[in-house]
């Protein structure tokens, strides 16, 4: 028992510590079977912590698979607490690299450009609040601005969604594509596809040579036609 009691002295937080037994993450099979052979207590304790390792191990790949995943999205992603950088995609590094925005040493995603960083802390506040559901704003990029939008992820712990769109990277759906797949009018497809690049009812009017009212309209045409109740679940679909 001593040998095994040093060979197991790497504690493991899946334990707890009022247990007395502590299994080392090193601890072969035979190591492992002479605990169970302690006591039925012991036994149920040692088999918690495989199933526990077990659990971790497939969360982990789960992490690791997802992460790749949206490494491969061409729009950037980041996921924003109290100001602070709590995730990012590839995309969203790229941008936050050659973009007006940046990420201060304490993780917080702000501008160096006063103005932007004004506005950009003025939405974060909007959707905090509940004021909006979904804000926009253009950033100085490389070469032409970036868009950038903001809508809330989880309300439970304040968490916001940002979405980085760089208009010179070609995204995967066109307007055609959103026709062919919501049987969609030729100007409804390319209002959708101007809301999925993040532009706002305004700056879809300005980009299409359009009038607000009428993008407005088809707005309210496309939303039953891809099984939304409003714009926002439009941007998150």
């Amino acid at each position: 028992m001593p040998q095994t009691r040093r060979d197991a002295e790497a504690l493991d937080p899946a334990l707890p510590e009022s247990s007395g037994v502590h299994v080392s993450r090193r601890s072969s099979e035979p190591d492992r079977t002479e605990l169970r052979a302690l006591s039925p207590e012991v036994a149920q304790l040692v088999d918690a912590h495989e199933a526990l390792q077990r659990r971790y191990a497939d969360l982990l790949a789960s992490a690791e698979a997802l992460a790749t995943l949206l490494d491969r999205v061409p729009w950037g992603l980041a996921v924003v607490r109290d100001q602070r950088l709590v995730a990012t995609n590839a995309e969203a590094r790229r941008l936050l690299e050659s973009s007006a925005l940046h990420h201060g040493l304490d993780g917080t995603l702000t501008s160096r450009d006063e103005p932007v960083r004004q506005s950009l802390y003025e939405i974060f506040d909007r959707i905090r609040s509940g004021d909006a559901e979904l804000l926009g704003l253009s950033v100085p990029g490389p070469r032409r601005p970036i868009h950038l939008t903001v809508l809330a992820n989880r309300p439970s712990d304040g968490s916001l969604l940002v979405v980085l769109v760089d208009p010179n990277r070609p995204v995967g759906c066109t307007p055609e594509t959103y026709a062919q797949l919501y049987g969609l009018t030729q100007g409804e497809a390319r209002v959708a596809h101007q809301l999925v690049l993040g532009r706002s009812p305004r700056d879809a009017a300005a980009e299409l040579g359009i009038g607000v009212e009428t993008v407005r309209t088809h707005v309210k045409n496309i939303l039953p036609k891809v099984g939304c109740h409003r714009q926002v679940e439009l941007v998150r679909r």
